[in-house]
């Protein structure tokens, strides 16, 4: 992993993530390992039906972080939006506050 990547990813949680104990920079390396753990598990599979699995799992890890609950709304600073891709996936974006 570089380190400008980490950085980036730490820097998005940063600004999404409500105040409190959790540590952005710590919590970018397990989003990078699960995408690289992804990877190389699929390539030497040699099947791509992990991803989904894998990717749900940290998806629902953030969501949970970031309080996704359309009852409840996101928690402040930062918001999070839900949706699907065209691929038939679901993702979550990770915005700054007032963006």
């Amino acid at each position: 992993m570089q380190l400008a990547q980490r950085t980036a990813v730490s820097q998005l949680l940063r600004n999404a993530l409500p105040t409190g104990p959790i540590d952005p920079d710590a919590l970018s390396d397990p989003v990078f390992v699960t995408f690289e753990g992804t990877f190389l598990l699929c390539r030497s599979a040699n099947t791509p039906t992990y991803t989904r699995a894998q990717l749900t799992v940290l998806r629902q890890l953030l969501e949970s972080l970031l309080d996704t609950n359309p009852a409840s709304g996101p928690r402040s600073p930062g918001r999070a939006t839900a949706g699907s891709s065209s691929a038939g996936g679901d993702w979550v974006q990770l915005t700054p506050n007032g963006s």
